[in-house]
């Protein structure tokens, strides 16, 4: 797998994760630490996604990580982890 491709999937996943980490009860300082990791997938993704690129590659670009987290989210059902 090329850099390219492992950064498209990862901006893609990441925020399938924080999405599942958001969901966990968690408590005090664990909770803190979490909301830091959340936080940084959440700007990170906000930096690709706010990047200044041409509408169309945009929209594409756009198009292929919704249906990838669609994808994470439907392999996360399949293997049955009851998400």
């Amino acid at each position: 797998m090329e850099t390219q491709e492992k950064l498209i999937l990862s901006t893609a996943l990441l925020p399938v994760l924080a999405d599942l980490l958001e969901d966990v009860p968690l408590r005090h300082e664990v909770k803190f630490k979490s909301n830091t990791v959340i936080n940084s997938i959440r700007a990170l993704d906000n930096h690709f996604t706010n990047q200044s690129v041409l509408k169309e590659d945009y929209n594409e670009a756009m198009e292929q990580q919704n249906e990838l987290q669609l994808l994470f989210r439907e392999w996360l059902n399949k293997i049955d982890l009851d998400l």
